[in-house]
């Protein structure tokens, strides 16, 4: 007898579709198979289960900048979106730059957070004693995110420093690529002043030094650049589907900059060799917006977006599946995610192609009611599990801050 059983399902697994019902017992998938009996039933009939999402760059804010975001209303936007488990970057207020800055982090997630998460550590000009520190031991976490450019300067470093951290630290390292020494300026629109150059010649002066998983990719030269090298890279649902032309009010300011339409076609006719699809999430108040504050509440409209692109047929649901999901988990260790299998948590997310709606800023979980994609064509998840849980469905939400665990 199992906890939970998932009736009528049609799962993507394997890289095919097959007709089955999932058996759950506890927080994990334990069988998949034919007629199976359970206390909870699901009915999927006329949906497709996949895999809950792993969004490997958030920005949950919280402490000082409440007002913008925090774990709760974040971790359920990600909810909202199909996604499970998310990584939470370190430019925070304070910032994320010590060992026991973490420890307080993962505290604050624990208590609020209703999906799994992971917090990474920002190493600075003025931390670099952590390295004796994590040298010696394997942290739980990616080290980054790494800034190369003068936007935070708090977090910022040079290639010198770069170099003493990939030699000493054995964690993946993730990088915001742009060389300060070619951005025009900190002010104005970012698409005018942050040129591509900035992020190609970063890119390429951090393969010298060894590598890296470079965060945001926005151009098609960096990409290709990338792509020839043993290094990985992220791209954003902003960088695949907008470009420069909408960039007309400060609102649609972000950083790295939206490019031309023929950068973004490029990256998105090659969406085959992008390894993960990321949000790169950045909550701002809407005044904050109107004055040209960087970044866009992406957690919750990634995977729909995506989704509503495979019914279209413009992107393959296997490509979805492994960018989103399989991809993340094996190149940053989730092990227990990312896939249906026996042995996985049973963190799920489970859409119907035929609920398609137009996204509406004012209706985001999200803080930040500002999107880019207003208007746009999305199916959002009927049902959403995480780790055995019924935890989202209709605009209802099943699990309670603190469900969510350090992954």
């Amino acid at each position: 007898m199992f906890d939970v059983v998932i009736k009528n399902a049609n799962i993507f697994r394997k890289n095919q579709y097959i007709q089955a019902e999932i058996g759950i017992i506890g927080e994990k998938i334990a069988k998949i198979g034919k007629t199976l009996s359970g206390e909870v039933k699901i009915n999927a009939k006329g949906t497709i289960v996949l895999p809950a999402g792993i969004d490997i760059h958030v920005h949950f804010r919280d402490w000082k900048e409440k007002e913008k975001e925090t774990w709760v209303t974040g971790s359920m936007a990600a909810l909202r979106g199909g996604i499970g488990v998310v990584v939470d970057q370190p430019n925070t207020l304070p910032l994320v730059d010590s060992m026991n800055r973490m420890d307080e982090r993962i505290e604050l997630a624990e208590k609020k957070s209703l999906v799994d998460f992971r917090i990474n550590l920002g190493l600075t000009k003025k931390n670099f004693h952590l390295l004796k520190e994590t040298e010696n031991k394997m942290l739980n976490t990616a080290i980054g995110e790494v800034f190369l450019q003068h936007s935070n300067p708090n977090l910022q470093i040079d290639y010198s420093m770069l170099k003493t951290i990939r030699e000493k630290v054995r964690d993946i390292i993730t990088v915001h690529a742009e060389d300060p020494n070619l951005i025009q300026d900190n002010e104005g629109p970012y698409h005018i002043v942050r040129p591509p150059e900035a992020e190609i010649q970063a890119v390429k002066k951090c393969l010298h030094l060894g590598v890296f998983h470079f965060c945001h990719i926005s151009t098609f030269n960096a990409m290709s650049t990338v792509i020839q090298s043993p290094s990985t890279f992220e791209v954003t649902p902003h960088h695949l589907f907008l470009d420069n032309k909408v960039a007309i009010t400060p609102e649609f300011n972000v950083n790295p900059p939206l490019r031309d339409s023929t950068n973004r076609d490029k990256i998105l006719k090659n969406f085959l060799n992008i390894p993960v699809i990321a949000s790169d999430h950045a909550p701002h108040t809407i005044e904050e917006k109107k004055e040209g504050a960087p970044g866009f509440p992406n957690v919750e409209l990634t995977y729909p977006l995506l989704m509503f692109m495979v019914k279209e047929k413009i992107l393959t649901l296997k490509d979805v599946v492994d960018k989103l999901a399989r991809n993340p988990a094996r190149l940053f260790g989730f092990d227990d995610y990312g896939s249906i299998q026996p042995g996985k948590y049973a963190s799920l997310a489970i859409f119907n192609f035929k609920k398609v709606q137009k996204i509406s800023g004012e209706k985001l979980i999200s803080k930040c009611k500002f999107t880019p994609f207003e208007g746009f064509k999305a199916i959002f998840p009927e049902f959403v599990l995480i780790r055995g849980k019924m935890a989202y469905s209709d605009n209802e939400f099943f699990i309670k801050p603190g469900y969510g665990k350090e992954a």
